[in-house]
């Protein structure tokens, strides 16, 4: 953003807080043009064209009090006995995928006790002991009272995208890509 804003000063560029599904639908139905979208899934499932443009380390959420809350890092196998709190896959397209996938590889399948729309309803579930979560680390800006957000032993990192349409593309946008190097 700082680099197009230097070369064109002028353009306004519209920044909206909407969820990787919203994006990609108003990608597909030609309301936005360019979009960070975050995991690849729904971009790829819409046929959108996208680029990597960063990483996402996961984190996990544990209540205070939590057996490992001592530990400054958490084996993702330690936590295979809780019930976990995951993000909808609708509203968060990936980041279900993604725990689902790392429990898997870690030699367990997590009991889902509670699926959350957003991270900042999961940063409020935690501590009540509703269970805990994998959560992209980005979140930990957000308040969290009452949670311990630990990095786990093995990290867990996911691709982030920037996402836009195949075609119609308009040339402002085409310039923004450029700049920003995608």
């Amino acid at each position: 953003m700082r680099r197009f804003r230097e070369f064109h000063p002028t353009v306004s560029v519209n920044l909206f807080d909407l969820s990787a599904t919203h994006q990609a639908k108003a990608l597909q139905n030609g309301e936005l043009e360019v979009g960070f979208i975050g995991f690849e899934d729904e971009a790829r499932a819409l046929g959108l064209r996208r680029r990597k443009v960063g990483e996402c380390r996961f984190v996990a959420a544990l209540p205070t009090g939590h057996r490992l809350a001592g530990k400054q890092k958490v084996s993702l196998k330690a936590l295979s006995a809780d019930g976990f709190i995951v993000i909808s896959e609708d509203h968060y397209p990936g980041a279900h995928r993604v725990a689902l996938e790392a429990c898997r590889q870690a030699g367990f399948r997590p009991r889902i006790l509670q699926t959350a729309e957003r991270g900042h309803t999961i940063l409020g579930m935690v501590p009540g002991r509703c269970g805990v979560a994998l959560l992209p680390e980005p979140l930990s800006a957000l308040p969290h009272p009452g949670v311990l957000l630990r990095p786990l032993a093995d990290p867990l990192m996911a691709d982030l995208f920037v996402a836009w349409r195949t075609r119609g593309v308009g040339a402002t946008a085409r310039r923004f890509l450029e700049l920003a190097d995608v």
